[in-house]
């Protein structure tokens, strides 16, 4: 029974993500193929009006703003695309450096406007991307540090066990900037995470499949407990995603979580 609430958590949770991206898309996108995509996605890369970010909140236990999550909306054409549309083109294409690089851009350029904590999602593919990386450093010796300080960089877990050395490389080069870097949908793995203890992370986001209903599994409070007790000991705080309602978050909270996010969180 509780694999299968972590399925349904899991899928709702996708979902969540998916309305977050707020995308409308009609069935005439699936009509091109690979060609018509490069270019329709290399346009857009290039087309400030194509890309923008959303923004949604990510709180602490005191209900101060830990950051907003800012998720990618990107235009092609000329449709606001779906994420379950775009980003099995851009797998097939092998261009997530290209999509994270811009998105760094455009989040960079936010951060210069508005000087609030913000945080972007990163593929593991671009932490083995030798473009990416030079990109990405390229646009941090620009900032003061004051500013690069403020962005917090999301991984996610389920990919850099196979990607470990350049995860590692990649971690060591970012904290000059003093950029916040995190695994997010984590959990699954927890039990290597001191595999990473020598990495300086920020914080660790828990899959909503572990969040989901959390008031009423005695099972999962007990895990997520062990792994704030974890987290803490090694110097990272604990986020929760997928938080659907204010049971759930009292329930985290009383369970020493840092911080939550989700549709029930504004």
């Amino acid at each position: 029974m509780m694999r299968v609430d972590a399925c349904l958590a899991r899928s709702e949770h996708e979902q969540h993500l998916v309305s977050d991206l707020e995308v409308e898309s009609n069935h005439s996108s699936q009509h091109y193929g690979l060609l018509a995509w490069k270019q329709g996605l290399s346009e857009a890369l290039i087309t400030e009006q194509a890309l923008s970010l959303g923004q949604f909140a990510v709180r602490s236990s005191d209900q101060r703003l830990l950051h907003m999550e800012c998720p990618m909306r990107l235009t092609v054409f000329g449709e606001a695309q779906k994420a379950g549309v775009i980003f099995p083109w851009i797998t097939r294409l092998h261009w997530q450096d290209r999509v994270d690089l811009a998105v760094l851009k455009k989040a960079l350029a936010q951060l210069k406007q508005q000087r609030e904590p913000l945080c972007i999602n990163l593929s593991v593919e671009s932490l083995e991307s030798a473009h990416f990386r030079e990109g990405m450093l390229e646009q941090l010796l620009q900032l003061d540090v004051s500013l690069s300080g403020l962005l917090w960089l999301d991984i996610p877990e389920r990919g850099i066990y196979q990607h470990l050395e350049a995860f590692r490389s990649f971690c060591l080069s970012i904290k000059p900037f003093a950029c916040k870097i995190g695994l997010e949908h984590a959990g699954e793995h927890f039990a290597r995470l001191a595999e990473l203890n020598d990495l300086g992370l920020d914080y660790y986001k828990l899959d909503a499949s572990f969040v989901s209903n959390i008031d009423q599994h005695r099972q999962n409070q007990s895990f997520v407990q062990g792994v704030v007790t974890v987290a803490h000991a090694i110097g990272l705080l604990v986020i929760a995603e997928g938080v659907a309602n204010d049971h759930e978050r009292a329930q985290l909270i009383s369970l020493g979580v840092d911080g939550v996010t989700g549709p029930g969180v504004e």
